[in-house]
């Protein structure tokens, strides 16, 4: 005996509207189909392939056994729903429609957003907003803390931003002190934010960002916990901690397109399934009707 609140239409009595069908409960598809695929069970003369048990599997996160029994039970209902004079009343027959409406998304629709569904466009222009993640120098991440000065400011403050940056020598050199949480702590300390410490975290590709000092003495840092010297610039007194790396890559995008497909898959695929949805709207020539309680405009 099959509870439909159990199946993956998440309940028919008026939990999920009929034109809207909770997609992500649905199997991810009924096909296409390889060769090898067998028919494990007939439904009405419909039948349900081990690749669709797999699917259902996978979605649910239950054994075989128990998706077999949910793909059974749901084309038993999709049957009966469209077969059957509907009986007992509006409820009902809302609920019927509400099955025939899930049945038609997982046939219909849902072979057509598979990740293996996303157009070659789509993930070339995925690649191109994400690039520097899949091509890169080697990218240091680093926390910084410095004294940020114009490029016109006056030997006398130099001089002053500078002895700030070695009064800070002896605490640096602590190694409970070379943590980003002890270095944040110490930019709101009201001395040094009196005096305008900046502190930041980025990461930083080798020769493409600051200053050339300050980016040799950024890169020559190897280990975690490690602190550069202190480095001036035309743009201030700066000095570096090591918080971690990643290694120059240079993946192409034929490379990259496994990753993209399942990055940006959930959100194409539910704007997939809007446009879908949508489409057939249209076709079946909704017309908008008004009434006392809600006034069409």
């Amino acid at each position: 005996m099959f509870c439909l609140c159990g199946l993956y239409l998440g309940g028919c009595r008026g939990n999920t509207p009929a034109n809207a069908p909770r997609l992500q409960q649905l199997p991810t598809t009924y096909g296409p189909r390889g060769a090898s695929d067998e028919i494990v069970a007939k439904v009405n003369g419909m039948p349900i392939y081990q690749s669709d048990v797999k699917r259902q599997a996978e979605v649910e996160g239950v054994p075989a056994q128990q998706a077999l029994e949910s793909l059974v039970a749901i084309e038993a209902l999709a049957g009966r729903a469209a077969s059957q004079p509907w009986g007992q009343g509006k409820e009902a027959h809302e609920g019927f429609r509400q099955i025939l409406a899930q049945a038609w998304v997982v046939k219909h629709i849902e072979p057509q957003l598979g990740p293996d569904a996303i157009p070659e466009q789509v993930l070339q222009q995925a690649y191109e907003r994400t690039r520097n993640g899949f091509v890169h120098p080697r990218l240091l991440r680093t926390a910084l803390l410095e004294f940020q000065l114009p490029a016109k400011a006056d030997v006398q403050r130099r001089a002053q931003v500078r002895g700030w940056m070695n009064e800070l020598k002896p605490w640096l050199s602590r190694p409970e002190n070379r943590t980003y949480e002890a270095w944040q702590s110490l930019s709101q300390e009201p001395l040094w934010k009196d005096r305008q410490i900046s502190f930041g975290v980025t990461w930083v590709p080798e020769g493409e960002a600051y200053s050339e000092p300050l980016n040799r003495a950024i890169h020559a840092l190897q280990n975690p916990k490690e602190v550069s010297p202190i480095v001036e610039d035309p743009f201030g007194v700066h000095v570096a901690l090591y918080l971690g790396e990643r290694a120059a890559t240079n993946v192409g995008f034929d490379e990259a397109k496994a990753t993209l497909r399942q990055a940006i898959h959930e959100s194409w695929r539910q704007r997939r399934f809007l446009e879908l949805t949508n489409a057939l709207a249209r076709k079946a020539g909704v017309q908008m009707v008004a009434t006392a309680e809600v006034p069409f405009k």
